[in-house]
């Protein structure tokens, strides 16, 4: 099993979270590949970003 990060935040969106998704996707056969979303720069502090979060927890 592999845990890895990835951020979001409203300038990058979700775009880190579905390529890391498409690595799980591609890859299921060899490995079991766990995603944590964090918002680097804070959930409060940028508009949009509990949105991003929702989204990628969805």
């Amino acid at each position: 099993m592999i845990r890895t990060q990835v951020e979001i935040d409203p300038v990058i969106g979700l775009a880190g979270f579905n390529a890391v998704r498409r690595l799980q996707t591609d890859y299921a056969w060899a490995l079991d590949l766990k995603i944590c979303v964090f918002p680097q720069e804070g959930l409060l502090n940028y508009p949009g970003t509990e949105e991003l979060l929702r989204a990628a927890l969805a």
